[in-house]
């Protein structure tokens, strides 16, 4: 009873604290009229309306960021390997049943039920570059029952972040200001290379990401 009285306590406090950032951040957005800062405190509120934790992994190709996520989710979901192959957004979501959803950049959608077996055989021909026309797909929403060990938790893999494609880079940018926390990996033999340095100074910073984890 003290275990449901304390939890019932603490999420009150918490909605509380949630309200009353809530009327901070629209007050400030009825006062500022700089446009740099009216998008920070508009990706603020959208993050604050969220109920879920997003977790971007970055990094440049080759970095092993499918793997990274493999070993998270415990089984080989995503495809990985050695060659850079990555060209979609893939949000790992915590949902049943296990299945695909795929958001084009026209606004269309398409579902499809993902495999008992070979699904990383089964992503690789979507969300890779050996699909032709990963350029028209702007995310994939990955539907795994048990999530990341079972944390309800947005999980998302990126291409790389020096990447050659524009609209490939923009939209893992755009990404960054959707995100509450993110992963980059590095290459231990040659940690923070130029692209990674800009990467974090001129997106990472300027998206209020505060909690980075290398």
């Amino acid at each position: 009873m003290t275990l449901n009285t304390n939890l019932t306590n603490d999420l009150g406090s918490f909605e509380v604290c949630r309200s009353k950032l809530g009327q901070l951040l629209e007050s400030a957005r009825n006062r500022i009229t700089d446009p740099a800062l009216l998008e920070r405190i508009q990706h603020a509120q959208k993050r604050l309306s969220n109920d879920k934790l997003k977790i971007l992994v970055v990094g440049e190709f080759s970095r092993g960021k499918s793997t990274f996520i493999n070993t998270l989710l415990g089984l080989p979901i995503l495809p990985s390997k050695v060659n850079p192959t990555t060209a979609t957004i893939n949000i790992i979501k915590k949902a049943t049943p296990p299945s695909i959803k795929i958001h084009f950049h026209e606004g269309e959608s398409r579902s499809e039920a993902l495999p008992d077996m070979g699904i990383g055989r089964f992503l690789d021909t979507i969300v890779t570059t050996t699909n032709s026309e990963s350029t028209k797909i702007r995310e994939v929403e990955i539907l795994w029952p048990d999530g990341v060990h079972g944390w309800d938790v947005l999980l998302v893999d990126t291409p790389g972040v020096n990447d050659l494609d524009d609209l490939r880079q923009e939209l893992t940018y755009d990404y960054l200001s959707k995100a509450d926390a993110c992963i980059v990996l590095l290459d231990s033999q040659q940690p923070l290379t130029a692209s990674e340095l800009r990467f974090i100074n001129d997106k990472v910073m300027g998206k209020d990401i505060s909690r980075l984890f290398f």
